[in-house]
């Protein structure tokens, strides 16, 4: 028998007492299972503050070690001791706005973040700012790429203009910066190959659009186009085993998820009826979520194992996978599935408000708000 926990948030009590439904969170199946360890929450830090007032949106922690989780929000970057929530360092970049969504790196002992207009690097120690590099206008990011590595340079990308590509040394040098004539939204790098999702239309009407551009080469080595469908703009493009795994948002049809080969951009199975917002890949499974709902999908054909039904919920953010459980960064609290069957074992309901990601690092759970974030040991 299924499991249904119902969680009343002030927003749904609110909506309670006005005669609306009762918000539901309903696993696909269930099980006669022992009850799970409870979470326990070892610190909660919130950044709206006097001396810091107003906030704007952090989207997730990025644990840079076993000690330490570093966040950014309004014009500040600041590193955490992980057990205790203890301020190690915390900067002002003096850019008078927050880094952008996932601008947020760390590789080479640097912290590596950007705005739309300049690039920063700090000393992860001390907090010491080691370089910025300010851009002109046509050099602008804009979008969710995440700051990605190649093993020698950093690489920022975004979706305004043409899709331009930066590439910063470590020391604060600037390689080049290469117009490779389409937007980028996610990109990630992997023997010399940059693949990147991005936006472009055919006809007319979005398409889903992936590439693969050859860094030396600096050309194009295969692309895939899906007129109709939406474009691949959320999850991280993953890639195992030769294979490379994700999903669209965003279109004028039902959207889908999709595995490629890596070498060639062959399709290998794509899953219908899909969208997705964010996602993860387990052992055998993917996971993601369409924003009201969890899914589950088979690894090797792309088959439905499960799919929640979460009626009034909204979620468009992260979810991290832990030894057997799926975790979902769900708006009105921390939601934890039984991986094999999508059954709710448990909500845990942190400080603050609006929760916008979970990231599972080092034995902890960082959950992190629109202001704030909240630390639990991993059970």
């Amino acid at each position: 028998m299924a499991k249904y926990l119902i969680v009343l948030s002030g927003v749904c009590m609110s909506m309670l007492l006005s005669g609306c439904d009762i918000t539901l969170f309903q696993g696909a199946t269930g099980n006669d299972s022992e009850e799970p360890e409870e979470l326990s929450l070892l610190w909660f830090r919130s950044f709206d503050t006097p001396e810091n007032p107003g906030y704007f949106s952090m989207t997730r922690a990025l644990p840079l070690d076993e000690d330490r989780v570093a966040v950014a929000l309004n014009d500040f970057v600041a590193v955490l001791d992980s057990e205790s929530g203890d301020v190690i360092w915390s900067q002002n970049h003096g850019r008078g706005i927050p880094l952008q969504n996932r601008g947020f790196g760390f590789e080479k002992g640097l912290l590596v973040g950007n705005t739309y207009n300049a690039i920063m690097a700090w000393d992860s120690d001390t907090g010491e700012l080691q370089w910025e590099i300010l851009l002109d206008d046509s050099e602008e990011l804009f979008g969710y790429s995440d700051v990605t590595f190649d093993g020698e340079n950093f690489l920022f990308a975004g979706k305004g203009g043409d899709g331009i590509l930066h590439r910063i040394r470590e020391d604060g040098v600037k390689i080049n910066s290469l117009d490779l004539e389409f937007g980028i939204y996610q990109k990630v790098y992997q023997d010399g190959v940059l693949y990147v999702t991005h936006a472009a239309e055919i006809d007319g009407e979005p398409a889903a659009n992936i590439t693969a551009y050859d860094l030396q080469a600096e050309s194009v080595r295969w692309r895939f186009q899906e007129p109709g469908y939406g474009r691949f703009v959320r999850m991280l493009p993953h890639i195992e085993n030769g294979v490379i795994y994700t999903g669209t948002m965003q279109g004028n049809r039902p959207q889908g998820f999709f595995a490629f080969h890596q070498e060639t951009g062959e399709e290998i199975w794509r899953s219908e009826q899909l969208t997705t917002y964010g996602g993860v890949v387990g052992q055998d499974r993917i996971y993601g979520t369409d924003a009201m709902s969890v899914w589950a999908i088979d690894k090797k054909s792309g088959d439905l194992v499960w799919r929640t039904n979460n009626p009034i919920t909204r979620s468009e953010q992260g979810m991290d996978l832990h030894n057997g459980k799926l975790y979902w960064a769900n708006t009105y609290g921390l939601v934890v599935f039984d991986a094999e069957t999508g059954e709710v074992l448990q909500i845990a309901d942190p400080p603050g408000s609006y929760i916008r990601n979970v990231v599972i690092e080092h034995g902890y759970i960082f959950v992190t708000t629109v202001q704030s974030i909240a630390v639990y040991r991993v059970p």
